[in-house]
């Protein structure tokens, strides 16, 4: 993702919301793309969805009569902001997703991940929950905004995902940030409070430290789980046309208000990673840690099922056709 302004334009607050008296998420969007000269690109990830809307149509034909309606005429009308864009002859295209910033409190300090929406307002509102101490990128994606965060709060010590195959997140903010750490798995380093490791085995385009709030057993992450946008879910906000199309092209045949990763998740894993260390993972998260409910990036959150730890194992096991591994 690239570095970009804190226009409001750019990344707009939904819903605040208390998970407990020491969590906050804000849920907020970002533009996907937006801005970059490489890697995503607003006009490769349009490129992509386009295609995989017209090789999948079928994908796109369930929800609420007036969404698809709506998402139809986006899919036109991104068509042609593509065409007029690569032709410089109209503005880049906006591809609107939402992700969450969560804030987890630990006596008077705050710490930040996935820092979302920098404006006056969302500054104020973080002062009043304690005093930002830190500031975390938890994988090689969700470091958006991060720069903003930093320069509001000089003192809070920023710690990046280290780098994983062709993805360093220090070369992505080397002109904003010049300190930090790496995060390390089995370390404390944010707040005694939380236990942290990496999701071992899902290393491109992810590479996700995993964050455990030990005192209300909230298990925060990013892109490591997708709890889908479930239309019981009491939430403050809805996707947007782009949103709902995208991961009901990227989840199907599940659809996307259901608990399940994207294909651009599990299928990387065989690619580019490591069933066996992706298993022992998930294994030793089982086996150590109490999960309650989900803190995600994307969809509504946090997820509370009657299983939590299941859940999460669940989503991976099945994503990535895991039981015949795990039977050995």
């Amino acid at each position: 993702m690239a570095s970009t302004s804190s226009s409001p334009v750019l990344s707009r607050v939904l819903e605040w919301k208390e998970v407990q008296n020491d969590i906050q998420i804000v849920k907020a969007t970002f533009l996907l793309g937006y801005g970059q000269s490489e890697g995503l690109t607003t006009a490769g990830i349009a490129h992509r969805f386009l295609d995989m809307a017209g090789n999948k149509p079928e994908a796109l034909q369930h929800g609420a009569v007036d969404d698809m309606a709506e998402e139809g005429e986006g899919i036109q009308q991104l068509e042609q902001q593509l065409l007029k864009f690569e032709h410089g002859e109209g503005p880049e295209p906006m591809l609107e997703l939402d992700t969450t910033m969560t804030l987890v409190r630990h006596g008077s300090k705050v710490a930040i991940f996935s820092p979302a929406a920098p404006s006056e307002e969302t500054f104020k509102r973080i002062d009043e929950f304690g005093e930002v101490d830190a500031l975390i990128a938890p994988n090689v994606q969700h470091w958006l905004f991060l720069e903003d965060f930093a320069k509001q709060y000089p003192s809070a010590r920023v710690f990046l995902s280290e780098a994983a195959l062709d993805e360093d997140l220090s070369t992505k903010v080397s002109g904003g940030i010049q300190r930090f750490e790496r995060l390390k798995s089995g370390d404390s380093q944010v707040f005694p409070t939380l236990a942290q490791r990496y999701l071992e085995g899902a290393t491109q385009a992810m590479h996700e430290m995993l964050f455990l709030h030990q005192p209300s057993g909230t298990l925060i992450t990013s892109d490591a789980f997708y709890p889908g946008y479930p239309s019981n879910a009491t939430v403050g906000w809805r996707p947007g046309w782009f949103a709902r199309a995208w991961f009901k092209l990227t989840k199907a045949p599940h659809s996307y208000t259901d608990p399940t990763l994207p294909i651009y998740r599990t299928a990387r894993v065989a690619t580019a990673g490591s069933p066996s260390d992706l298993l022992s993972s998930l294994d030793w998260v089982q086996e150590h840690w109490d999960i309650k409910s989900i803190v995600s990036a994307h969809g509504f959150t946090p997820y509370q099922p009657a299983d939590a730890n299941a859940a999460f194992r669940a989503a991976w096991m099945d994503g990535c056709d895991l039981h015949q591994l795990a039977d050995k």
